[in-house]
């Protein structure tokens, strides 16, 4: 049944992973887990969609595993819907604004070893879309790329 908690470690394979809502996303750096999402009207006081755009709230917990801190952002992790367009993604809605309302996640954060977060990211997406992608690609210091992760979710209704 769907509604029955998942306990799955998602890994890459040949540079790629995907998963679903529920399942823990094993990166070189942390583990992230997206525990559900929900379109909203508004978010906070401050957060409301431009016009023909909603709000999509995104619940996650992301916990550091490696074995010293990972700078990390917000817009590491973007939305993607739709499968042709390139413009089909968004990252969280504090990128280019000063939005930033509680409960989301920091847009900026050092994530310490055994730290665990949780909180919201929000990003506004086109009306008409129900199914995305949450995308987290691992970059290292050498400016080299490692592998993608992908969880797959369905947003629910507007309240």
């Amino acid at each position: 049944p769907e509604d029955v908690p998942r306990d799955t470690t998602v890994i890459s394979s040949n540079g790629f992973a995907e998963g679903r809502a529920g399942d823990t996303m094993r990166t070189a750096f942390f583990d992230f887990t997206v525990s559900g999402a929900e379109f909203a009207e508004t978010y906070g006081e401050t957060v409301k969609p431009s016009a023909g755009m909603k709000l999509l709230v995104v619940n996650m917990s992301v916990t550091g595993t490696f074995d010293k801190p990972v700078h990390m952002y917000d817009s590491d992790f973007q939305v993607q819907w739709g499968k042709t367009g390139d413009e089909d993604f968004a990252v969280p809605v504090t990128y280019e604004t000063n939005k930033y309302t509680e409960g989301m996640l920091e847009p900026e954060y050092d994530l310490m070893p055994g730290q665990t977060v949780s909180g919201d990211l929000v990003y506004e997406v086109p009306e008409g879309y129900e199914n995305f992608f949450l995308a987290f690609q691992e970059y290292f210091e050498d400016e080299g790329l490692g592998d993608a992760f992908f969880v797959d979710f369905s947003a629910g209704p507007e309240h």
